[in-house]
């Protein structure tokens, strides 16, 4: 919706009178038990000023106020849905805040292309600071001082550090990895060009998986260095998760389950001087490579 549409609804709705209250009741009733779209969009059309003026009065974003206009008619079209007749109140008197409620959700969902917020707290103190905060503090130009976090955090009954993390999240927005920002002596770069890459190395990477099937051979060839009864015990007991527990296993042999707790940690300290006693399997061959060669 661009800007002139926005001003074309403006005068729109400068336009439209105001329903009186047997008519509102008529175009609900019509819209929620036909659907009838005639009467739906009288209804918008009467209500579009109130719609408009908050969408105006929306801050905190990025966003134009146009784009709140449509959210706002959905907020809109929910309060018909809900608005319960028998009451004796007029449809504007829930439709506002419906209609701020919409805003303000679509507010926070798009504010950000990056998940901002976390936890109910967070969005209590955005949604609050949305509206409350100063601009300086909202523009990024003054940094919220301790006391007013502190009220705020006080007003709502959350941390401080809610507050805080969401004035910074407020002020600092998004920056795109693909703008330029100045690198010295008057250059610039994109921002992708001059991050760090913290992705391992193929090259480490190669060496890491040579290193792991090493080192899973050589446990290999330990654990069969072990009894049957050393090697099953051990894997039930530390390479299970959950353990194996040491009645089951006691049951199994007929023993009893300190003879088990014993016999596994016997298992462990014999793999231990294995392994500390056994080359890693290229050390061996290179062992024999050179015998040879001598």
């Amino acid at each position: 919706m661009s800007s002139s549409v926005f001003a074309s609804l403006g005068r729109r709705a400068s336009q439209v009178g105001l329903l009186d209250e047997a008519e509102e009741l008529r175009l609900i009733r019509a819209y929620r038990r036909t659907g009838d779209k005639n009467a739906l969009h009288r209804l918008v059309e009467a209500h579009l000023g109130m719609i408009m003026g908050c969408a105006r009065r929306s801050k905190g974003s990025a966003r134009h106020a146009e784009d709140y206009v449509n959210e706002g008619v959905i907020g809109f079209i929910r309060a018909i849905d809900l608005f319960d007749e028998t009451k004796g109140t007029r449809l504007s008197t829930i439709a506002k805040f419906h209609v701020m409620a919409r805003m303000s959700e679509y507010a926070l969902e798009n504010m950000s292309s990056v998940p901002t917020y976390g936890g109910r707290n967070q969005r209590a103190a955005y949604l609050h600071m949305r509206k409350h905060m100063a601009d300086d503090v909202a523009s990024g130009d003054r940094l919220m001082s301790h006391e007013e976090t502190q009220q705020i955090a006080s007003r709502l009954g959350i941390d401080s550090e809610d507050v805080t993390y969401v004035a910074q999240r407020m002020a600092g927005g998004d920056v795109s990895i693909d703008g330029h920002v100045s690198t010295g002596n008057g250059d610039k770069a994109a921002l992708a060009e001059i991050l760090a890459d913290t992705a391992p190395h193929p090259e480490d990477e190669l060496i890491l998986k040579d290193e792991l099937q090493k080192n899973s051979l050589r446990m290999r060839l330990a654990i069969g260095k072990l009894t049957k009864r050393e090697a099953f015990i051990l894997a039930e007991r530390r390479l299970k998760d959950p353990p194996v527990p040491l009645e089951h296993l006691a049951a199994m042999y007929g023993i009893s389950k300190g003879r088990i707790s014993q016999i596994e940690q016997q298992a462990i300290t014999m793999l231990k001087e294995i392994l500390a006693a056994s080359p890693a399997p290229e050390e061996r061959r290179t062992r024999r490579i050179v015998h040879r060669r001598g």
